[in-house]
């Protein structure tokens, strides 16, 4: 490829992960099979991110139903590509949903989606704490969300509205199964989650702080180092 080739080659790209699907803006590419291979790549692309924004976020999209469709075509058609991994293309969905007029329980139902994905595939952190889970991420709800996406997809019924009930949940990967779990922690278990990750003491009295510990223990989010 020639130097004015290749810029409009990415020109071409660019306006694919915009999803302009017309395949004329690729006529300044060097040759057919350039042309076809991008045009090939962007159909396959554009049938791949249906399929997984179904994955990332299958309460979601139930609750949007027959809506679903449209609606990730748009969110696929305005939102660039960034990543070759499709799976990164579910990061901006909870607030695209916001931003289509969508109920703000939806959006924070997708964010908890999003984030049981993020929390399952993250690779451990160099400066974990001895003993603490390799991924974990602490959320605030407006809503109970945990509640309505734990009927739709453990129990199989439709997934309610949930109630109006400010909520924290520890979303981690268990220490003993690497199954990523959920809960909401007391205050005090909080605190002591927050001081594992570096961010301050808990100020606690040593009563309170050992049973946030054990705790943290059943819940998988600690294990003592076994000291050698």
């Amino acid at each position: 490829m020639t130097g004015d080739s290749m810029a409009a080659y990415f020109a071409a790209a660019a306006a694919f992960y915009r999803g302009d699907v017309d395949v004329g803006v690729f006529g300044a590419l060097e040759d057919d099979r350039q042309r076809a291979g991008l045009d090939f790549y962007q159909r396959l692309v554009a049938a791949g991110v249906p399929r997984v924004l179904g994955h990332l976020f299958p309460v979601t999209l139930a609750v949007l139903g027959g809506r679903a469709a449209e609606i990730t075509a748009r969110f696929r058609r305005v939102t660039p590509s960034r990543s070759w991994d499709l799976n990164a293309q579910g990061e901006g969905f909870s607030a695209f949903l916001l931003e289509c007029g969508q109920p703000p329980w939806l959006a924070e139902l997708a964010d908890l989606e999003w984030t049981l994905y993020l929390v399952g595939v993250a690779p451990r952190p160099a400066t974990r704490a001895p003993g603490l889970c390799d991924a974990l991420e602490v959320r605030a709800y407006r809503c109970a969300v945990h509640h309505a996406w734990s009927t739709a997809r453990h129990h199989g019924h439709p997934c309610p509205v949930p109630a109006e009930q400010p909520t924290v949940l520890v979303i981690h990967r268990d220490v003993r199964s690497q199954h990523v779990r959920l809960f909401q922690p007391a205050r005090e278990v909080l605190a002591v989650c927050g001081e594992l990750l570096g961010e301050g003491p808990a100020n606690l009295l040593p009563p309170a702080r050992r049973a946030a510990l054990h705790a943290l223990q059943r819940q998988g989010v600690y294990s003592p180092p076994v000291e050698s």
